[in-house]
């Protein structure tokens, strides 16, 4: 019996089950893929008085979030 018909209100797509499977696990055995992420927040919180600053700060930030989303997406579909 198929996971359908155990629970036929649970239709995802095989693929999206394993993909969330896969990153779960991943996510759990590695646990620095949400450093970019917080690493990220951290920048966007701070407020410096300096308009270079803050811009640089959004850069860094951008950076940061865009590693954390490339390592999502690495995760679910390599």
């Amino acid at each position: 019996m198929n996971d359908q018909e155990k629970n036929p209100d649970f239709c995802l797509p095989r693929a999206v089950q394993k993909g969330f499977q896969k990153f779960v696990l991943q996510y759990n055995r590695e646990f620095d893929l949400a450093a970019p992420f917080l690493i990220g927040m951290v920048c966007l919180s701070i407020r410096p008085q300096s308009i270079v600053l803050l811009a640089f700060y959004r850069v860094i930030s951008t950076a940061f979030f865009t590693i954390f989303l490339l390592r999502v997406f690495y995760i679910l579909f390599c």
